[in-house]
């Protein structure tokens, strides 16, 4: 009974780490039943990232924030993207590393203390534009003047009574705004399925006016 009672005590101490720590027990005996399997060591660290979203207007920049979670902390992080590696700057606990004007979706991972996280994508959105644009003057009649085009100029000095034709050629846009000191209210016109959109106006006395393009990710001026 006095050798009965010291075996229990090794399968009491068993029974409280199955309840409390199952992987203290199970772990290492999947590693002594798997003996050809190589295992490697869990990583002291994950990162982790610190933006609310991946995503960017083409053109804009993108800071990118990254801290890490787990017992330790490398000392230095790089993000490898397009084939090259960067060292991040470290500040403020976390790692950051800015791209700059971007023109196309990037897909990274970030590196550090022997570490390597998951792919990430940062999505890069078509900025809406204006091309070029176009103003047809058709002047009234008692000028005698026949009809003239401006390219790419947004001044003009016209009689009164012009009928103005501003022809826009836009870029991944959707809608174009058009408002004048006259009506603040942004008027919108959609673009059609060439990139193309076009307002008129009467002109009877000197006007500023100004105009933007949207998509369904964003505007430009």
């Amino acid at each position: 009974r006095k050798y009965l009672k010291y075996a229990l005590m090794p399968i009491v101490v068993l029974g409280v780490l199955l309840v409390l720590a199952p992987s203290a027990v199970t772990g290492p005996t999947r590693r002594i039943a798997n003996y050809n399997t190589v295992y490697e060591r869990p990583a002291p660290f994950a990162f982790r990232i610190v933006n609310d979203t991946l995503c960017a207007m083409q053109g804009d920049d993108f800071m990118l924030e990254v801290t890490t979670e787990g017992e330790a902390r490398p000392a230095e992080a790089y993000i490898a993207v397009d084939g090259h590696r960067y060292k991040m700057k470290a500040a403020d606990g976390m790692f950051h590393y800015n791209f700059r004007q971007l023109q196309r979706t990037q897909v990274f991972t970030v590196e550090g203390g022997g570490v390597t996280s998951r792919q990430y994508t940062l999505e890069v959105l078509p900025n809406p534009s204006v091309v070029s644009f176009r103003m047809v003057l058709s002047y009234p009649a008692y000028t005698g003047r026949e009809t003239e085009t401006v390219v790419n100029l947004g001044d003009a000095a016209v009689p009164e009574g012009t009928r103005v034709r501003w022809l826009f050629q836009t870029q991944d846009a959707d809608s174009l705004c058009f408002f004048n000191q006259e009506n603040p209210e942004h008027a919108g016109y959609t673009v059609d399925g060439n990139g193309r959109v076009e307002v008129s106006r009467s002109v009877l006395h000197d006007v500023e006016y100004g105009f933007c393009v949207n998509s369904r990710y964003g505007a430009s001026d």
